[in-house]
């Protein structure tokens, strides 16, 4: 079909960071913990062609409208006291975005439980607690890109967007953005110079332990589902960009525990950068597509290329017409709004030869870009 590497893996302890791994293991369960409200609903789908074995996790009804929150909040959770810099087209910004107001709700919450036992105690004036700290209009200097030094080292988050990205999908975010570059590796680069310059914490779409753990849970919850169905999941469906979704979802499965449920990796045909660097191909092009959340390249080294390599078990290339076909089938017979990042591993399913057994579609994310949206006639 695509890629076989259930034929030629390698055992994983010649293979993956044993360092990592080991991390993946001690931090899963704590993960996990934190991650327990971020459940996200698995929905039987008797209308699509195996009648009623296959599944759709609903990834796409996620707070911030992608599973990327899940390891966006591991980030903050994780770096409590940390400016944190980004690089995005969307998704990690608007879960990065999410993550951030939900832990400064959650400090203001305990700092304001702290400000009425010391009043009681102390009798400090009300106003002494209650006088609020001055914000920039970021939503204005958005538009104008006239932050100080002083604002930016103000904000706990920052992000990077390539100059040509869809403002419709920043709208909600009212922290400084900062446009750099004509596309995502060059605004990349920018974040990781800022960050670094300035002491911050960069974090990656995928390329990081809190991303991949964050997926992870996705994992335990599909494992959980199923065991209380005594049944067993033949087949996962996952599309992928840098592989932080799928990395995550294989290192629970084959890992964590050992299952022998195979994970599919989607790629459009004409933006598979994971696809050709398994297959160690460098003169493959990046072209645009309706799966734009998992565009781009991969970033040298990351270590979901060796976790794809050796626990994802095959791939699939899609066609644009399919991932929009994909689309439309899931508007008109499932009411569900989806990206095209969604979609693509549905269009893989639909296109995958397997027989009457159990799948599961993972749908990644819900935040269309409008301006991507065609009306078949």
């Amino acid at each position: 079909m695509g890629l076989d590497c259930s034929t030629s893996r390698k055992p994983i302890i010649d293979t993956i960071s044993q360092e990592f791994l080991k991390k993946i293991k001690k931090k899963f369960p704590i993960a996990n913990q934190i991650l327990k409200s971020d459940l996200s609903p698995i929905i039987n789908t008797p209308i699509l062609k195996i009648k009623d074995r296959t599944y759709l996790k609903l990834e796409s009804l996620q707070t911030s409208g992608s599973f990327k929150i899940r390891g966006a909040f591991l980030y903050f959770q994780d770096q409590p006291n940390q400016q944190i810099v980004v690089a995005s087209t969307g998704n990690f910004a608007k879960a990065c975005f999410y993550a951030y107001k939900s832990c400064q709700e959650e400090t203001k919450n305990q700092s304001e439980i702290l400000q009425q036992q010391e009043k009681q105690f102390q009798q400090i004036k009300q106003d002494e607690y209650n006088t609020p700290t001055p914000q920039p209009d970021f939503l204005q200097k958005q538009q104008q890109q006239q932050y100080s030094q002083e604002e930016l080292n103000k904000s706990n988050l920052i992000i990077f967007v390539p100059e040509n990205v869809n403002k419709d999908k920043l709208q909600e975010i009212t922290c400084p953005i900062i446009y750099a570059g004509q596309d995502c590796i060059e605004s990349e680069k920018r974040a990781r110079q800022y960050a670094e310059e300035h002491n911050s914490f960069y974090a990656s779409p995928y390329n990081d332990i809190n991303m991949i753990l964050g997926s992870c849970t996705i994992g335990e919850e599909l494992d959980q589902y199923f065991n209380a169905l005594n049944e067993e999941l033949d087949f996962i469906f996952v599309s992928c960009g840098g592989g932080g979704l799928i990395g995550g979802i294989a290192l629970y499965f084959k890992y964590l525990k050992n299952k022998g449920t195979k994970i599919i990796g989607v790629q459009p045909r004409n933006n598979a950068a994971m696809y050709h660097i398994l297959r160690n191909k460098e003169d493959y092009k990046l072209l645009d597509t309706l799966s734009d959340g998992t565009s781009g390249g991969v970033e040298e080294n990351a270590i979901t290329i060796e976790i794809c390599k050796h626990l994802v078990d095959d791939w699939i290339l899609v066609k644009e017409d399919q991932i929009l076909d994909a689309q439309l089938k899931l508007l008109n017979e499932h009411k569900l709004i989806v990206e095209g990042a969604a979609a693509l591993a549905y269009a893989g399913f639909m296109n995958y030869p397997i027989g009457r057994l159990s799948c599961l579609i993972v749908l990644c994310g819900s935040n269309v870009d409008p301006q991507k949206i065609i009306v078949k006639k």
